[in-house]
């Protein structure tokens, strides 16, 4: 009697490399499907900041043209011709020059046998103070003498470059002569000396307090 042999190619258990495929392809999916949501969850996030960032500023603008109606227009042209008026008069006050201090720098520092005839004191746009006088003298010896007073090192921190030039003779035998000199406006410039002196008041002031702390 013959054996029968019962031949099949159909396993009857699933294939178990099938079965990870399909697991890995689900995976795949699940975190596919994850990152849509979360790109969408981003642009719905930028839109929504988007519109926050426009209403903020459409709510500062519309703020600023409420402002700007309750402010009348006279009100902010009186703001403006202040502002400019102040600006002058600081302006003003920078460059007024005491001109007292000059008056009686030269009163002590001229020489008897030497005067001035007119006083002309300009003031420049890069700051520089220029002092111009025509004057007298004896003779040519007296102006060399006013020279040299004028170039004295006590008068250093005034006079700046001194020069006498034009030298001539008038007709009754008098030495005519031109002077110009630069002059320190920290000398003369009222702002200037009101700044120094108050700050000179203070190192004085505080120079006391300290003594009278250490005599007690």
């Amino acid at each position: 009697m013959e054996t029968k042999f019962q031949t099949s190619f159909i396993p009857k258990q699933p294939i178990t490399q099938s079965q990870h495929l399909s697991s890995g392809v689900s995976v795949v999916t699940i975190i596919s499907f994850f990152i849509f949501f979360l790109s969408l969850a981003s642009a719905g996030g930028v839109y929504v900041y988007t519109n926050i960032l426009s209403n903020t500023i459409a709510a500062q603008d519309e703020g600023l043209k409420k402002s700007e109606a309750a402010s009348p227009a006279t009100t902010l042209d009186t703001y403006i011709r202040l502002s400019n008026r102040l600006k002058a008069v600081k302006t003003i006050l920078h460059q007024h020059v005491q001109s007292s201090v000059l008056f009686d720098l030269l009163k002590n520092n001229t020489l008897p046998d030497v005067r001035f005839n007119d006083f002309n004191l300009s003031y420049g746009s890069d700051g520089k103070v220029t002092l111009g006088m025509t004057g007298q003298a004896k003779g040519y010896e007296f102006v060399a003498l006013q020279s040299k007073a004028f170039s004295d090192p006590s008068l250093k921190n005034i006079f700046q470059s001194p020069i006498f030039s034009n030298l001539d003779l008038d007709p009754a035998g008098n030495a005519t002569f031109t002077f110009t000199s630069g002059i320190d406006p920290s000398q003369i410039v009222y702002y200037t000396l009101t700044q120094n002196k108050g700050a000179t008041n203070a190192v004085t002031a505080s120079s006391t307090s300290q003594g009278s702390q250490t005599t007690n």
